[in-house]
This record gives structure tokens, C-alpha cells and sequence, in this order.
């Protein structure tokens, strides 16, 4: 079971989120994110890929929640 504090956040990285939850690593190649931002966190792996954060963010934790059989 997924807790609140399981969400993915801005402060999180790009590698400890897809290493966490690999389902993830779909909406990564989607949104075109850069080899070099995995060691970024996900907030600056955004903005330097002119993606908006919190649509990354939705679709990271809907997809983890999805994946995972768990309702919001």
C-alpha cells in the first residue's frame, strides 16, 4: 500500500524515482527527459526540459498508483 508519503515530489530524482518504481521509466522517454538529468531532481529535469512540473508529477503518481491497483 502506497502512503502519502510515497508520492513522488520535486525534490526527488530522476534515478531514485525510475529505480523505485520502474513503471515510471515510460513517462520519462515520453516526455523526452535527458540522460544527464537522472541524477537531477525531478523539479530541474523539468524545467530544463520545458516540461511543466506538476503535469509531470500527475502523470508519475497516477501512473504508480495505476500500476500498483491503488485508488486515489
Amino acid at each position: 500500500m502506497l502512503h502519502f508519503s510515497d508520492l513522488v515530489r520535486e525534490q526527488n530524482t530522476v534515478r531514485e524515482i525510475r529505480e523505485k518504481y520502474p513503471e515510471t521509466d515510460g513517462i520519462f522517454h515520453k516526455f523526452n527527459m535527458r540522460p544527464s538529468c537522472c541524477d537531477c531532481p525531478i523539479q530541474f529535469a523539468a524545467q530544463r526540459s520545458g516540461i511543466k512540473l506538476d503535469e509531470l508529477l500527475v502523470e508519475v503518481n497516477e501512473t504508480i498508483y495505476k500500476n500498483r491497483g491503488i485508488t486515489a
